[in-house]
């Protein structure tokens, strides 16, 4: 039965992410975008938290509308988008981790079995800062920095903990962008997206990740250093 469920929502997850991909674009929303400042600016506490709602189902979905969500936001409700989508996108996250360790977590035992138990030792050693690398790395893609804790064993604090601070420099970039993006939207423009993929966007999330990463494995040598040296001196 937990086998087909999940097979049901993995259907019902890929046919709302194709129809959301071609419903919403950044054209319409730049054909519409003053209706919606108007509407954000009479009802802004309702519409924030409707806002974190809708964050919260199209990460806990993984639907491919998240930078649209991101960019729109910060341009409708400037600055204090960010608690909106630190929110949405943490609970979003945490949905889908423990969606991935219910359902998929016996299939990638049995599965994988003893292949993934270097992997799984490797990272359980070190659950946080693994997390937190998989976050500030932008070449990983969001869903997959859900799931693959949720199968390689990490708690669900842990895992809260390591997105809750790991999605921070990302979102904070792209919410500057997107607070700018206001004047563009209120002309009935789209921006040039461009800018996204640019070395001062991108360059910054890489260097964190890569330093990241380089701080896991340092903390993961010398753990093992004092473990040869833990079982040295106790022969």
């Amino acid at each position: 039965m937990k086998k087909w469920i999940g097979l049901a929502l993995l259907v019902l997850v890929i046919s709302l992410g194709w129809l959301t991909g071609d419903f919403l674009s950044f054209e319409m929303l730049a054909s519409h975008y003053l209706e919606l400042k108007g509407w954000v600016n009479d009802a802004r506490v309702g519409a924030m938290l409707l806002f974190t709602l809708v964050y919260f189902v199209s990460v806990a979905l993984s639907l491919p509308i998240a930078l649209l969500l991101t960019l729109s936001g910060a341009a409708l409700f400037g600055w204090w988008s960010v608690l909106a989508i630190w929110v949405g996108a943490s609970l979003g996250a945490l949905a889908v981790f423990l969606a991935v360790r219910y359902f998929l977590n016996d299939w990638a035992e049995a599965r994988l079995g003893g292949k993934a138990a270097t992997v799984r030792s490797e990272f359980q050693a070190s659950p946080f800062q693994w997390g937190l690398s998989m976050r500030l790395i932008p070449l990983i893609p969001f869903w997959m920095a859900n799931a693959i804790p949720a199968l390689l064993g990490m708690s669900a604090v842990t895992f809260m903990l390591s997105t809750a601070l790991g999605i921070l420099p990302g979102m904070l970039i792209y919410v500057g962008l997107g607070v700018g993006f206001d004047q563009i939207f209120s002309r009935g423009e789209v921006p040039d997206l461009a800018v996204l993929s640019s070395p001062e966007v991108l360059g910054p999330l890489l260097g964190l990740g890569l330093m990241s990463v380089i701080s896991t494995l340092v903390t993961r040598r010398k753990q093992k250093q004092r473990q040869l040296e833990n079982a040295a001196n106790s022969v």
